[in-house]
């Protein structure tokens, strides 16, 4: 990601601190991971995560971060405890819900950010009462349950402090704009040879209030064989598998949405 560079020439912190807004140091710095609710502190930076994907569906935050218009020198950085997020213990999927934040010291607020699946947004602060800011973010979740979210704040005085926070992810109220069973087909064909019997599902789905980006719901999706059960087996983590010759179809449910793929299962060697 372009800006993560920039943002790297500027502050002299190790690519796994910060959920990876920063780039490396030349030499190495040691980590730790912050629990929920907790901030991180002085001269300690956060191990970052390893970057997830399912399959071939990569998931993208629908905003990405920007650089720091004014970032300080990397004489000036520091790590400070600052912020204090209000995060709800149950949110639901893809639907918008606004946070409140503490702040220390909000007159040299100049930045926040959420990084959520792995990626890096920016936040902006809908409004200011007090010492406390809100702003609006959109949970996501590679699955339901307990889900990890890392606010980061960035002061004009060069201070950075990152709070880690837990939610429950739950089902979204609404059913998606669009849903499919699989991101890449409708039909799928498979063969009784060993190494072109099995097929892994990767449902995705669209939000209205995220535009056209593709959210990996394969760990939110139920599947069932609903014709042909004596063609294909499909397991409960979307792989299907080709048992004998013939047809058959397999419903994909997220929520109350649901698609249907097709299954054609030919002879080895076809």
């Amino acid at each position: 990601m372009e800006f993560l560079a920039k943002i790297g020439l500027f502050f002299t912190i190790t690519i796994n601190s910060f959920f990876g807004l920063f780039a490396p140091p030349t030499s190495p710095i040691p980590q730790i991971t912050p629990t929920i609710n907790e901030t991180v502190p002085v001269d300690q930076p956060v191990q970052q995560e390893s970057k997830a994907t399912r399959g071939e569906s990569t998931v993208t935050s629908p905003t990405k971060a920007a650089a720091p218009s004014n970032p300080p020198s990397s004489s000036e950085v520091k790590v400070v405890n600052r912020i204090k997020v209000m995060m709800p213990s149950v949110v639901k999927l893809a639907t918008p819900v606004e946070i409140p934040i503490q702040v220390q010291s909000p007159d040299l607020l100049d930045e926040l950010y959420i990084r959520q699946m792995n990626e890096a947004e920016q936040l902006k602060i809908n409004r200011v009462s007090g010492s406390t800011v809100y702003v609006t973010i959109t949970p996501l979740a590679y699955a339901p349950g307990q889900t990890r979210f890392t606010f980061t704040a960035l002061f004009s005085d060069g201070g950075i402090s990152l709070q880690e926070v837990g939610s429950d992810v739950r089902l979204p109220d609404m059913p998606p704009r669009n849903f499919r069973g699989d991101a890449n087909f409708s039909s799928i064909r498979l063969s009784l040879e060993d190494l072109s019997n099995v097929y892994v599902l990767h449902p995705i789905a669209q939000f209205t209030n995220l535009s056209d980006v593709d959210i990996d719901v394969g760990q939110w999706s139920t599947y069932k064989v609903t014709s042909g059960s004596s063609v294909v087996q499909v397991l409960p983590n979307g792989n299907i598998k080709a048992l004998q010759i013939g047809e058959a179809t397999v419903e994909v449910q997220f929520g109350s949405a649901k698609d249907y793929i097709s299954v054609e299962v030919k002879p080895a060697g076809y």
